[in-house]
């Protein structure tokens, strides 16, 4: 005799592997291969403007690279604080039970 689920447990089971893969080994390999390529468009987007217009913005065209680097880790380290702030006040929400 086979067992069927309802479509809400299937669903349920579904979003938790979903959430498992992010989390896991591909969830970082797939979050490498984005932020290189985003590193990668970002430079060569830069490369393209004239010297005048990277000195307008603060940069030498020898700097592209670090300005970039420097740039999408300023990034993550935003969402990882954003991700930490937002954990922290959650837990600061939850009411407590009464003794």
């Amino acid at each position: 005799m086979s067992e069927h689920c309802s479509p809400i447990t299937a669903a349920t089971s579904l979003q938790q592997y979903r959430t498992g893969v992010a989390n896991g080994w591909f969830g970082r390999w797939f979050q490498k291969v984005k932020w290189r390529w985003q590193r990668n468009k970002m430079i060569a987007t830069l490369t393209e403007f004239d010297n005048s217009l990277l000195a307008d913005i603060g940069i030498t065209r020898g700097e592209i690279t670090h300005a970039v680097d420097g740039l999408l880790q300023e990034g993550r380290n935003a969402r990882r604080n954003k991700i930490k702030s937002a954990e922290l006040a959650q837990s600061e929400v939850r009411p407590k039970m009464a003794a």
